[in-house]
């Protein structure tokens, strides 16, 4: 029962811990999503118009 209540006690420190840091830093974690949502949407329409690329010389060929 102890170990469970050590448990339960980090596991409330570390969330308050990880919602103090949130709160702190909103606007620039906010900034980093944007980013990565930027990024990984760049890098999806690059690998699409490579396929589409590729799929063209394919069909050029055959």
């Amino acid at each position: 029962m102890k170990d469970m209540f050590s448990a339960v006690l980090l596991g409330a420190v570390i969330g308050a811990a990880a919602t103090m840091f949130y709160l702190n830093n909103e606007n620039e974690l906010s900034s980093a999503g944007r980013q990565l949502r930027d990024s990984t949407s760049n890098a999806i329409n690059f690998l699409s118009n490579m396929s589409q690329d590729i799929d063209h010389s394919m069909r050029k060929q055959g």
